[in-house]
């Protein structure tokens, strides 16, 4: 039997993100792991020009501690699971990749927004980026997909009802 003894579940504070989060807290449960939660803060570059017209690129200075704060609120209803929150700021690629690696992770259980067509293109898929390139097992969840859990815990984010 496969042994899980850490999940990493990558979150973006979205719905589709709960749902995943939902189910990543049940195979801890079940498997009595770790359970690591990821906030990637995406940093944009903005082009600007000096008064000398030489080009700078400034990024935007969102704070990670906030974040981690929103995130620890998230999961302090999990007290029946080993729980970690982490926010960074850079490239969520990059950094689920990097930190499932560092941390040696079993599983990755993460949504998919399901963008298509110019919106995928625009925006690039974390998720397929994610599937591509890791070593370890992805557990996808689609958008609008199904559930694997009953519909009480998939609502309060894995609690049981």
């Amino acid at each position: 039997m496969l042994r899980i003894r850490s999940i990493l579940a990558p979150y973006d504070f979205s719905e589709h993100a709960d749902r995943a989060l939902a189910h990543a807290v049940a195979l801890a449960q079940l498997h009595k792991a770790r359970l690591d939660v990821l906030y990637v803060v995406e940093v944009r570059a903005v082009p600007s020009f000096d008064e000398e017209g030489d080009l700078h690129l400034y990024t935007d200075e969102p704070v990670t501690d906030p974040a981690e704060r929103a995130l620890a609120h998230l999961v302090e209803r999990y007290r029946d699971v080993e729980v970690t929150v982490q926010a960074e700021r850079g490239s969520s690629t990059r950094h689920i990749l990097t930190f499932a690696e560092d941390h040696d992770t079993d599983l990755i259980v993460m949504a998919t927004h399901g963008h298509t067509g110019l919106r995928r293109v625009l925006m690039g898929s974390v998720a397929r980026a994610v599937v591509d390139s890791v070593s370890c097992p992805v557990l996808l969840l689609k958008a609008f997909g199904k559930t694997l859990l009953p519909d009480a815990a998939a609502e309060t984010g894995g609690e049981k009802a």
